[in-house]
């Protein structure tokens, strides 16, 4: 007899190492809460067994300052490095199989931490960073199935480097993010985790353009959840209103919560073991619920790099065995993102689309041999300087763009590289990438095994 199945990814907000000192810990606090205390020990003892009066706040200060959340932060890549030992290892993750004795998957979501003036939290710095630790984790462990994905946090006003805006439109950093991925790793995403676990109007219609599997929404209907999130509802982590079940649906133009008419599949991923937005029995029971009653269900969870992932991520597995034992006709699996939207969506194989391309001082003309997701390819620039951009093509009839090289762009012979980048709408995703010098494209394509 066919099982129906519960598909079940584990994005990893990917941001490398992490430091906070105490004094930091009481400013968190004071910035939630108003709570202004002396730091130290003894009063994170007194706060965590309820000690102080904080006029109904107890619980919720509590929570910020438990055992396993602060005090046990990864602050260097060499912790992170013997951390890995434990979860790039084969022998581990075998023992965390899922129904089919598959092992356990991990999807890396990686951000780079740049253009901040402050870094109080020690975080690593620079384009690439963590990219490129992660791209060659992957490649030294032999995870042909782990994948890189896509995680940014807008930068605050303050440019502290712990800090974040609501939207993408306070500049243009994640287009040259993208461009730099392009042009100098050959990668771009398919998959989305937002940073702060929220979006806005803004980065609704950038994700739409570009980038059709949003593993993002937190909504779990509990108005316990909103108060722990932050005073005022909203600021961050904001899907109110958005699906409790485990389906994946697709966005509205004017509301990312609500469901809509745009392409971008968005899915829900709740927390292990943080202050809100967990992962828990009741909500796994949805899940195999949902797929006993015949429709496979999706499930993402998340949690960060920069705490020991291996006790959260045991916790977790012995916790959907648990819930396994009582739905024996449904099987679950765990699988990357792409995998799991591809599979809960009945998505089925198809080639990549097929560039050709015309170039000469005056244009870059590229024609595709199929659709793609969004208006236009992503197009990336790097000067004979080292600068970064991206700009935008004209669109022809049928799958054709054009770029002007004039006096309102750039000239050709001013550039090094030119990077084309886009997806189509199975996540199939193909980067090109001429270089000026050797008169030359590359072409690198993702995705293509990401099938179960």
């Amino acid at each position: 007899m066919n099982k129906q199945t519960v598909y079940i990814a584990h994005a990893v907000d990917t941001e490398g190492p992490m430091f906070e000192s105490l004094t930091a810990t009481f400013d968190r606090i004071n910035d939630h809460y108003g709570i202004s205390l002396e730091p130290s020990k003894e009063t994170i003892r007194r706060l965590r067994n309820h000690e102080i009066d904080l006029d109904g706040k107890e619980e919720l200060v509590a929570e910020i300052v438990r055992e396993d959340m602060i005090g046990q932060y990864l602050e260097s890549w060499d912790q992170i490095d013997l951390m890995h030992e434990t979860i790039m290892s084969e022998s581990w993750r075998n023992t965390l199989s899922d129904s089919l004795g598959k092992p356990y998957v991990l999807s890396w979501h990686c951000m780079d931490h740049v253009n901040f003036e402050n870094n109080p939290r020690r975080r690593a710095m620079g384009f690439h960073a963590v990219y490129e630790y992660y791209d060659q984790l992957l490649r030294d462990y032999h995870a042909p199935r782990d994948q890189i994905n896509w995680h940014f946090h807008p930068p605050s006003i303050s440019r502290d480097a712990h800090r974040q805006s609501c939207g993408f439109n306070i500049n243009m950093l994640h287009n040259e993010i993208l461009a730099r991925r392009i042009i100098d790793h050959k990668w771009f995403p398919v998959a989305n985790r937002p940073g702060g676990h929220y979006e806005t109007y803004d980065i609704n219609l950038w994700l739409e353009a570009w980038i059709p599997f949003d593993i993002a929404h937190q909504f779990t209907g509990d108005p316990e959840d909103i108060k722990r999130i932050y005073p005022i509802p909203g600021r961050f982590v904001d899907w109110r209103g958005a699906p409790t079940d485990w389906r994946i649906y697709n966005p509205d133009f004017y509301d990312h919560r609500k469901e809509g008419s745009l392409k971008r599949s968005i899915s829900r991923c709740l927390n292990l073991r943080t202050r809100y937005n967990n992962m828990n029995e009741k909500e796994l029971e949805r899940a195999f619920n949902q797929a006993q009653n015949g429709e496979n269900a999706f499930v993402g969870v998340t949690n960060h790099d920069f705490r020991d992932m291996v006790p959260e991520i045991e916790e977790f597995v012995h916790l959907v065995r648990k819930v396994s034992t009582k739905y024996p006709e449904v099987n679950f699996q765990w699988v990357n993102v792409v995998e799991g939207f591809r599979a809960a969506l009945g998505m089925e194989k198809k080639s990549p689309p097929k560039f050709k391309f015309e170039l000469n001082s005056e244009f870059l003309r590229m024609t595709s041999d199929k659709d793609i997701w969004g208006s236009q390819p992503f197009l990336a620039l790097r000067t004979l300087e080292g600068r970064y951009y991206r700009d935008d093509l004209i669109n022809d009839e049928g799958n054709q763009w054009t770029y002007s090289f004039d006096v309102h762009s750039i000239a050709l012979n001013a550039l090094s590289h030119i990077g084309v980048a886009c997806n189509d709408d199975i996540g199939n995703t193909i980067v090109y990438v001429y270089e000026q010098k050797s008169n030359t494209w590359e072409e690198k394509n993702l995705h293509q095994d990401d099938w179960i």
